[in-house]
């Protein structure tokens, strides 16, 4: 039973909890925030909760998708708002089945190459007009 339409998102959920790639707790996924492929978070959480938990896990993309109500259905954890998903080919699959909720992404770096060059012309201070 599809609880959302996401069905082979939710295919993939028990395999995630099998392989212990579920990370759940807000100082947990702090402290793991750089082995983390994305966090997930309910429907149902609070702005504030969702800022901080967005402020806390950044740069970890984050998803908000699923009530507490769905979340303890296919993810079997009661009263759970807020789940972080390890990084693992699995976890990717559910992340780019997630992907159109996300709300927060990862930064994207910069090639150095990509940068423009500055010529001798082209100061790096700024002149000081008297």
């Amino acid at each position: 039973m599809s609880v959302s339409g996401n069905r082979s998102v939710e295919r993939l959920l028990p395999f995630a909890i099998k392989a212990r790639l579920l990370v759940v707790g807000r100082e947990r996924l702090q402290h793991d925030r750089k082995k983390m492929q994305f966090v997930l978070i309910s429907t149902d959480l609070s702005e504030n909760s969702q800022k901080e938990i967005i402020k806390g896990v950044n740069p970890t993309p984050v998803v908000q998708h699923y009530s507490s109500q769905e979340f303890e259905q296919l993810l079997q954890l009661k009263g759970t708002k807020i789940v972080g998903f390890r990084q693992s080919a699995l976890s990717r699959s559910i992340f780019e089945g997630l992907r159109e909720f996300l709300i927060q992404s990862a930064p994207v770096s910069v090639e150095p190459s990509a940068l423009p060059e500055i010529t001798d012309e082209q100061s790096l201070t700024p002149e000081l007009s008297a």
